[in-house]
């Protein structure tokens, strides 16, 4: 109690940002959406066959205003149609209790005007960095670890590093693999003693 929730996702997935709206609003909280998000959402709302968060007249979401000297003519009309639902560093700060708050890379840096309670939540819903020396990643847990905050992983996308590939491998030591859906086929023969290579449009044994 009295902690921020912060959510970091991909910002053009639409459906992610729809499951936080309404994991916010089951838990009694605001969504807080970065503008450039909230302009993604206006536009696609356009197309009735996309489901998608209203910003124009859902009052349990938020935009937020990063208090730019310049602001864009597209966050200008955004900003005008909003009116009071526009909130900066300073609502959040004393807010924290009652939000959800989008951030990204780019953003974490709202969290110096922000100053989140110690032990406030980091939700990452990303792919974990397949490269251990990810910078943006390393630029975000840095800012994680100097707030204190509490990070979370809520993602699963299905890939994985080559050693984690071997390591299944060899656990589960099946009599062929077939490597599908990546760019270097020919090094599964590193760990795998019977390698099958897809041909495009050919048959493929496998007994």
């Amino acid at each position: 109690k009295g902690k921020a929730v912060f959510a970091t996702f991909y910002p053009r997935d639409v459906d992610r940002m729809r499951t936080f709206v309404e994991v916010a609003k089951a838990v009694d909280r605001q969504f807080v959406v970065q503008a450039r998000a909230a302009h993604l959402l206006v536009s696609l709302s356009q197309d009735t066959r996309i489901q998608v968060p209203d910003v124009l007249r859902d009052p349990d979401l938020l935009v937020y205003d990063r208090r730019f000297h310049r602001q864009e003519t597209w966050e200008k009309n955004l900003f005008a149609q909003l009116g009071d639902r526009v909130v900066t560093s300073d609502y959040v700060r004393e807010h924290q209790d009652e939000l959800v708050v989008q951030l990204d890379f780019t953003t974490m840096p709202e969290l110096i005007d922000i100053q989140p309670v110690p032990g406030s939540a980091f939700i990452h819903s990303k792919s974990e960095p397949i490269e251990e020396n990810d910078e943006v990643e390393k630029a975000v847990a840095n800012w994680v670890r100097f707030f204190k905050l509490r990070r979370s992983q809520y993602h699963a996308s299905g890939h994985m590093s080559e050693r984690e590939i071997a390591d299944m491998i060899r656990a589960i030591a099946p009599k062929a693999v077939i490597p599908i859906h990546t760019e270097y086929p020919g090094r599964f023969t590193q760990f795998a003693s019977h390698v099958v290579q897809p041909v495009l449009a050919s048959p493929m044994p496998v007994g």
